[in-house]
């Protein structure tokens, strides 16, 4: 229903509903999603990340030798005692803000881009420490950096002994059951264990699509979120 204002013969404020944000800023994606939406929009930028041809589109993407030049130059400038300490500080912090996913991400792209008589044994390794690196990793970073400090709950850092324990108690992925129902809420540990399933399942589609002779893979198409994957 349209209402008009008879004075100026024009329809009130919100008479018509206003477009969907389509745009999300990068730390709500990141470190404080609060809608489904952004869910959907944060598993885009993961595929990104393991998948895409460019690993540095993805929001997710961090640089650790971004800067480096910069303060290695000043480093070097440092002569007394009170430089020195102000130097270790400096490097404290660096340390504390290093990336704690990308290495076992580049991993990962590496062994997804090579065909190797063991590769989805390697990649199974490689998708659960990263699996480790953030959920478990990134969000204790996050709490130590005080990013939740407004939220009425703390986010719960899953431990590298948790998912290899949903590992190794279930062996099939939810969707691969026979008694899988789209509507199911699945467990954490299910979870797990689909995430790392559906990298793996990823590995051999690669491996389908791209020339058997050929010893590199050329990495997936874009993210779709009503693909089967």
């Amino acid at each position: 229903v349209t209402v008009i204002d008879k004075a100026s013969n024009v329809e009130c404020y919100e008479c018509k509903a206003k477009p969907t944000q389509k745009v999300y800023p990068i730390c709500t994606i990141r470190s404080t999603p609060s809608q489904p939406v952004h869910t959907i929009v944060w598993a885009k930028e993961l595929w990104k990340l393991l998948f895409g041809s460019k690993v540095e589109d993805s929001m997710l993407f961090e640089d650790d030798d971004i800067g480096k030049e910069e303060e290695n130059e000043e480093e070097r400038k440092t002569e007394d005692k009170e430089e020195e300490k102000e130097k270790s500080t400096e490097e404290a912090e660096e340390e504390k803000e290093k990336s704690t996913y990308m290495e076992q991400v580049t991993s990962l792209r590496t062994l997804l881009s090579t065909k190797t008589n063991d590769s989805k044994e390697q990649i199974h390794k490689a998708t659960t420490t990263i699996l480790h690196a953030l959920y478990g990793l990134e969000i204790q970073k996050q709490i130590n950096m005080d990013r939740y400090k407004s939220s009425k709950t703390l986010p719960t850092p899953i431990t590298l002994e948790q998912i290899e324990t949903s590992v190794k108690e279930n062996g099939v992925a939810p969707s691969k059951q026979k008694t899988f129902v789209s509507t199911n809420v699945w467990s954490m540990e299910e979870n797990i264990q689909e995430f790392i399933s559906c990298v793996v399942d990823a590995y051999t589609l690669l491996q389908k699509q791209n020339d058997d002779e050929s010893t590199t893979i050329t990495l997936v198409p874009e993210f779709d979120k009503d693909d089967d994957l």
